[in-house]
């Protein structure tokens, strides 16, 4: 009956413990670099200014004790492949560019004010350029000066890490052992139901609306020779990591850009530009466009490319949607993976609150779907189409919940439906915009979330440990899996739910 005292207190102390190594750790760290003055201090008093400003870049986390590198799940995963002083290097530069991306967002997201102080000037016009190569230049004499340690690739290892979406304490304080039970039934259920929409001729799914056709408004075309050729010229590194430059990753977005088939039954089911600058999210159904950004996953253990494709909603409304999840705001991410050749082997697609995530894989690839004991096995409602010479998937969305009910093959441009065109902006967008007074701001708040896209459903499944479930998520901190523990950015996730030919 008195248990759960000793247990609650074993936990605080387990708790203080852990903070208490990470702060040793931190102090450690110091010891062993003396690091010049004044560009530590810049580097302090800039990320000090970012984390009050509340403006910090979320998709990616910070390298503790070394304020010019940040990671995320692919590049804290290269860290184990890293034995030679080329493969060194290569690792610590990707991070350190994915350290100065995120801080020239962060940058053009503070205020005036803000940029002066961290500037150290009190008057003037307020220079983000002057700061941000101030900062590069101390990034590369902090870089320089630590990697004489000894001991520096040991300490970066060590701290090369993301943390996960997932709270232990939630799941703690929420029995979630017990709670799992019925929302694995709920979600059996609603699997069962999706499978329904898979099976038969994709005609006969049900239309609330209107079924209208959007495509992407300008298309690449590229031979599958050279696409090859490409991705093997850009994987000479010694990670063999295919890094592709702005104008290659461009041209790999239109090439593989789906077409989307909404079923549009209202206002709430028009895709279009998310803005969050004023006034909390807000979707232009008359702009239509669909974000993009190329990001890298592990096949066999060997680095591939990814063309992520998320696409925006001004609502999850209408009579197609479940009670719990309505509300401002709904999205969904259709996640295209390419081979070593550069043809896609698989297609994973989510909501943008990481919900209702599953797999579309390439049958001639995939030799088996791995089983996950104590878990829910993963959702594959059925296998990718063919694809000939230049064509393109396209994506069947329902009205109001916005699930994808079917992926097929899109016909031409001049079969069909008539299209309506809809732009390619890059991810980066959304996560520095211009607002109405000259500013610069994210739609994502310092955790990743979209504010005004809460729902409900942090009181009912508060026991799966996600905080703020439900809402719209910033890339990099999607949880996908309320039972287990999954991240829809896991580089791991395909070798360790497929065995693959």
């Amino acid at each position: 009956m008195h248990r759960p005292l000793p247990l609650l207190a074993s936990l605080l102390v387990l708790a203080w413990t852990a903070a208490g190594c990470a702060a040793i750790t931190s102090r450690q760290v110091d010891r062993d670099f003396h690091r010049p003055v004044e560009c530590a201090e810049l580097l302090a008093r800039l990320d000090g200014l970012i984390g009050e400003a509340g403006v910090r870049d979320a998709s990616m986390a910070p390298v503790r004790g070394f304020p010019y590198l940040r990671t995320n799940r692919f590049l804290a995963a290269l860290g184990s492949r890293v034995s030679s002083d080329e493969q060194k290097d290569q690792w610590l530069d990707l991070m350190r560019g994915a350290d100065l991306e995120s801080r020239r967002k962060e940058v053009m997201n503070l205020s005036d004010s803000e940029v002066r102080k961290a500037s150290g000037s009190k008057a003037g016009s307020p220079d983000r350029a002057e700061l941000m190569e101030r900062a590069s230049v101390c990034s590369e004499r902090l870089y320089a000066h630590d990697r004489s340690s000894p001991r520096f690739l040991d300490h970066v290892k060590a701290r090369a890490r993301v943390p996960d979406e997932y709270s232990t304490g939630m799941r703690i304080v929420g029995l979630h052992p017990l709670a799992s039970i019925p929302v694995a039934l709920v979600t059996q259920k609603v699997r069962n139901r999706v499978l329904k929409w898979y099976e038969g001729d994709m005609d006969q799914l049900p239309v609330r609306g209107k079924l209208t056709r959007y495509v992407p408004e300008r298309i690449a075309l590229l031979t599958s020779d050279t696409l090859e050729e490409r991705i093997r010229r850009a994987s000479a590194n010694p990670l063999s990591v295919p890094l592709l430059s702005g104008k290659e990753q461009e041209e790999l977005l239109r090439l593989n850009a789906p077409e989307l088939m909404v079923d549009v039954a209202g206002p709430y089911d028009r895709p279009g530009a998310l803005s969050g600058v004023s006034g909390g999210p807000r979707v232009d159904g008359d702009d239509p466009a669909v974000y993009a950004y190329v990001s890298h996953a592990l096949l066999r253990g060997k680095p591939v490319l990814q063309c992520s494709y998320v696409v925006w909603f001004p609502a999850r409304a209408g009579p197609g949607s479940p009670w719990i999840e309505r509300g401002s705001l709904d999205g969904l991410t259709v996640r295209i993976s390419l081979d070593f050749r550069g043809k896609p082997f698989m297609v994973d697609i989510m909501n943008n609150c990481g919900c209702y995530h599953f797999f579309v894989p390439d049958r001639r690839a995939v030799a088996l779907v791995l089983s996950r004991p104590a878990a829910l096995d993963s959702f594959v409602p059925q296998w990718l189409p063919d694809l000939a010479q230049n064509q393109r998937l396209g994506v069947r969305i329902g009205s109001g919940w916005h699930q994808v009910e079917r992926v097929y093959v899109a016909k031409p441009m001049e079969e069909g439906l008539p299209g309506i065109s809809y732009r390619l902006p890059p991810y980066e967008q959304l996560e520095s915009q211009p607002t109405p007074d000259g500013r610069h701001a994210s739609v994502f708040n310092d955790r990743g979330i979209v504010e005004g896209s809460r729902r409900i459903e942090p009181f009912i499944f508060f026991p799966m440990g996600i905080p703020s479930v439900g809402s719209m998520r910033q890339r990099g901190r999607h949880a996908i899996d309320l039972i287990g523990r999954e991240h829809f950015d896991n580089p791991h996730l395909f070798d360790e739910r497929f065995i693959f030919r």
